[in-house]
């Protein structure tokens, strides 16, 4: 590829490079090209913000659920009404525990 100073132009936005030609050469076996310490750091701070969040929607998915039903047991036939999706709610609430002590 022809540099800036031979054509007057910059290359297009990503194209800064010829593309390789032929094979490209693989690492040796055995060996894996580890991430930069810092996108190791950075990966672990992301990874910990999205914990923190599901723990934080797990609470408050439990606290409203038990607060329905205490809802639902303070009127007469509230409970009743309410008995199914209630049930469906903690249902769903163990298969989720189920499928994160996996």
């Amino acid at each position: 590829m022809a540099s800036t100073r031979e054509t007057g132009r910059r290359p297009a936005r990503g194209n800064t490079q010829e593309p390789a030609r032929g094979r490209t050469q693989e690492p040796a076996p055995g060996h894996t090209q580890e991430p930069a310490p810092g996108h190791t750091q950075e990966t672990v701070r992301r990874a910990k913000l999205h914990l923190s969040a599901a723990s934080n929607m797990l609470d408050c998915a439990a606290t409203a659920i038990t607060r329905a039903a205490e809802l639902a047991d303070e009127r007469e036939g509230v409970s009743d009404e309410l008995a199914e999706d209630i049930a469906a709610l903690r249902s769903s609430a163990r298969m989720l525990v189920d499928v994160l002590s996996d």
